[in-house]
């Protein structure tokens, strides 16, 4: 399964989380692959998974393998987003991403209840900008593409609309957030690639 790849073994010794991101900057990776079980319960609340912590400080997209399977073969890509223009370098990454890996790309807006819903017309409205923002050859037809799906968090909306569509990857920006924005805020993306079983890949806005 390793055809056609250089191997390179590299051993750096007292590497810490943001140390990975230096050395991925370092030798110009284009993604990082780690393998995660994942944490949950008290664990995940005080420490996080490693994981998690190189989620949270990698500026290279990661992508996060729970299975392992040797014969990992995607073809369908699921970039999960809110579509607000700040997620726009996290969409150039992840069309890099499945560029690399001969894999397609499909999109989807999760609609949540109360402040944050919006109507098909107001949901129409943001990805009119988006896709005009990232000057997509056929922006209606790219509006066309996105799929809506109504859920009562993002986490549970993605995971569960990923599940039904036979998605082989989701792919979610990330903020990167630290300290006390992370312990308030928490991170989306973070908690999709401790908890989804499937491939997950983070991409910083």
């Amino acid at each position: 399964y390793l055809d056609g790849i250089i191997v390179e073994p590299l051993l750096q010794k007292h590497l810490d989380f943001e140390g990975i991101n230096d050395l991925a900057k370092n030798i110009k990776a284009s993604l990082i692959v780690m393998g995660s079980n994942g944490s949950k319960g008290l664990t995940e609340i005080i420490k996080g998974s490693n994981t998690e912590k190189v989620v949270r400080h990698s500026e290279t997209p990661v992508l996060v393998v729970k299975d392992n399977e040797i014969n990992f073969a995607p073809e369908r890509i699921l970039f999960a987003s809110d579509f607000q223009v700040e997620t726009i370098n996290a969409y150039h990454r992840v069309i890099e991403v499945a560029t690399m890996l001969n894999a397609r790309i499909e999109f989807l807006y999760v609609n949540l209840p109360g402040d944050p819903f919006k109507s098909t017309g107001e949901m129409d409205e943001i990805l009119l900008q988006f896709f005009r923002e990232v000057k997509h050859p056929d922006v209606v037809s790219a509006i066309k593409m996105v799929n809506r799906y109504a859920d009562y968090s993002v986490e549970q909306g993605v995971m569960n609309y990923a599940a039904l569509s036979g998605t082989d990857i989701i792919a979610i920006p990330t903020h990167g957030r630290t300290g006390i924005s992370h312990l308030l805020q928490g991170s989306i993306s973070e908690d999709i690639a401790n908890h989804a079983v499937m491939p997950v890949l983070t991409v910083k806005m």
